[in-house]
């Protein structure tokens, strides 16, 4: 986490908000076809974490394949290589 930006300071230093990154779900147990749009967004990373990740491949693929949306935007794309 980048935590020069005063939106990031703030959401960090909040101890609501930071909980909310303390705990989420893993993508190996997120069922892709329970949701109606996947959207990757760019940033930090993305070039290096979404090429070639299994999981975000699967979840991307089944929300495709059961008529969802697949969006991106910045980075996001490289989601979809």
């Amino acid at each position: 986490l980048q935590e020069e930006g005063i939106d990031n300071k703030e959401f960090w230093d909040t101890p609501e908000f930071r909980a909310l990154t303390q705990h989420t779900t893993p993508l190996a147990e997120v069922d892709g076809k329970m949701f109606d749009i996947v959207f990757f967004v760019g940033g930090f990373g993305a070039m290096w974490d979404f090429p070639y990740h299994k999981e975000l491949d699967r979840v991307g693929r089944e929300v495709y394949e059961n008529n969802g949306i697949v969006a991106a935007i910045c980075h996001g794309p490289a989601a979809l290589a």
